[in-house]
């Protein structure tokens, strides 16, 4: 191949490259299956929490309500925490 072969062939791939950062750079990104709803349930976990605290209302039924609140939220990231860890336990499958 001729020198000016090569350095044709190589502006090529370099333009290439180029193009496919550019192309990958511009796409959306893209988000795990359930992570928007996940997120969405989280939010909206978080609002009723602190929609149920008030810094004046300091009654033991608003206190009573806060730590029911907390005690849901801590039994979803309990629960959240377990599928993780089963999740990065998981064992191969068996190939045939």
């Amino acid at each position: 191949m001729s020198s000016t072969g090569k350095t044709l062939t190589t502006i090529i791939i370099i333009v290439l490259i180029g193009l496919g950062i550019w192309w990958f750079s511009k796409a959306p990104a893209a988000s795990a299956p359930g992570a928007t709803t996940t997120a969405q349930t989280e939010t909206s976990q978080m609002a009723s929490a602190t929609a149920a605290v008030s810094a004046s209302d300091n009654s033991d039924a608003s206190l009573n309500n806060a730590l029911n609140s907390v005690d849901t939220n801590m039994s979803a990231v309990q629960t959240d925490s377990a599928n993780a860890d089963s999740g990065l336990n998981d064992q191969p499958v068996p190939q045939q």
